[in-house]
């Protein structure tokens, strides 16, 4: 019953990557995955399939660029899927302290573009179809700090402020009219713990 209500998930990535001299390196990589919908069933929640989704994405990583022995990371990717569109921003930098203590900050930025679904509702009145169109935008900073205590043992602690806004849209196909929804949402995030390397 477990594996008949399961769903697949399929993912194909290339990639290549290149040297430009002994600063920096710039690389790219397509991938494609696929979740599918389980069977629907009575006893548990239908969940919709993701369908084909590509992504696209270019990369340059810089060492040393401030200082000896930073890592920069710079990352542009860009998916396309049956549903929504998407493109992301990522910017990424290591600086390492004494051998021991290691400081990233990192900002991720996420646009997210979803084409018109279609649902069905039934407000007590007779069943009604919606288009729903979704569009939706999320910043991310965060910093990290660790401490590598022992060789194989790393004391880590991370915080983060995520920002995200959804515009939503919904049409009612049956007895006209649209409702426009905007929702602005903040959350903080704290992380403590070790990582042990073996």
């Amino acid at each position: 019953m477990a594996v008949d209500n399961s769903p697949t998930f399929d993912t194909y990535m290339l990639g290549v990557s290149h040297n430009l001299n002994t600063t920096w390196q710039v690389g790219g990589d397509v991938r494609y995955f696929n979740l599918s919908a389980p069977p629907s069933s009575p006893t548990i929640t239908t969940i919709l399939g993701t369908g084909a989704t590509l992504m696209y994405t270019l990369q340059t990583i810089a060492n040393g660029l401030l200082r000896q022995r930073d890592l920069s990371v710079l990352s542009l990717s860009y998916l396309d899927s049956e549903t929504y569109r998407g493109e992301s921003l990522s910017i990424t930098h290591r600086m390492l302290f004494q051998d021991r203590w290691t400081l990233d900050l990192a900002l991720n930025y996420y646009l997210q573009q979803g084409s018109p679904l279609l649902s069905t509702v039934d407000p007590g009145t007779g069943p009604e179809t919606h288009t729903i169109e979704t569009d939706s935008s999320r910043i991310t900073p965060m910093i990290r700090i660790g401490y590598r205590w022992r060789k194989n043992l790393t004391f880590e602690t991370e915080f983060g402020i995520e920002k995200s806004v959804d515009h939503v849209v919904d049409t009612n196909l049956t007895a006209g009219g649209t409702a426009v929804t905007d929702q602005d949402t903040s959350r903080r995030f704290f992380m403590l713990g070790y990582r042990w390397d073996f």
